[in-house]
Order: C-alpha cells, then sequence, then structure tokens
C-alpha cells in the first residue's frame, strides 16, 4: 500500500508541475500578444479596448488556474471521494453561476464578473489542496 502511494505522489507531482508549466505557458501566448488578439476578435468593439484587454488577463489567469484545478481535483476521483468532489463542485458551481448574478444587481460591470469567475477556480483549487493534505499527510 506505500508503494502505490509513493507512486500515486509521484504521478501527481508530475501532473502537478506538467500544469504549471503548461499554464505558464498559456497565460504568456495569452497576455504577450493580448493587444493583438483583442485587434484581431474584438475590431468591431473599440470602445471596450480596456475592458478587452483586462478580459484577456483575467482569461489567461482562468486558464492557469483551470490546469491547476484539473490536477487537485483528480485526485479524489481515482479514490473514489465522490462526496468531496460533489461538495466542492457546489460551493465553486455557486460562485460561478450566482455571484454574476449578485454583481450585477449591485451595480457591478463585466470586470467583476470575470472575477468572480476566476475565484471559483482558485477557491476549487484551494479546497481541493486543502482537503488533500488533511486526508494525506
Amino acid at each position: 500500500m506505500e508503494h502505490e502511494y509513493g507512486q500515486i505522489n509521484e504521478l501527481f507531482t508530475t501532473a502537478w508541475a506538467t500544469c504549471i508549466v503548461g499554464g505558464s505557458l498559456g497565460l504568456l501566448v495569452l497576455v504577450g500578444p493580448q493587444k493583438t488578439i483583442g485587434q484581431l476578435f474584438f475590431q468591431r468593439w473599440p470602445a471596450g479596448e480596456g475592458v478587452i484587454s483586462y478580459a484577456i488577463y483575467v482569461a489567461s489567469i482562468g486558464l492557469f488556474t483551470s490546469m491547476l484545478l484539473e490536477v487537485v481535483s483528480a485526485m479524489p476521483g481515482a479514490l473514489q471521494r465522490f462526496d468531496l468532489i460533489n461538495r466542492i463542485n457546489v460551493v465553486t458551481g455557486v460562485i460561478r453561476c450566482l455571484g454574476p448574478v449578485v454583481l450585477l444587481k449591485m451595480g457591478y460591470g463585466i470586470r467583476a464578473v470575470l472575477v468572480v469567475n476566476l475565484l471559483s477556480n482558485v477557491t476549487g483549487v484551494i479546497a481541493f489542496i486543502d482537503r488533500q493534505s488533511q486526508t494525506h499527510p
């Protein structure tokens, strides 16, 4: 059993490192040419240039956190801890779905909606890491 945990830890560490590198590259690919991306895909909305740049920055960080979330959520799935997965997914889903509605009702704009979606990923990553550290010290 101890040998299996060693192999699982090695696989997890490899996946974690791969996602950090891949997420970092994705972040750089989006942030580096963000002005060009904005011009290519949003050329008919010149008034929104500041929002477009902001959205690309937040989306690039979202890509990075999504990759991390995939890795940390895989471990409970492999251990068949569907109760844990569902609890965390409900919390992040509520943030992702109701957060924008609440923020828009409060008068916030698209920037706040983008951030709340990013925060749902970050919340998921933190929750899965916290649960895994409690389960496997």
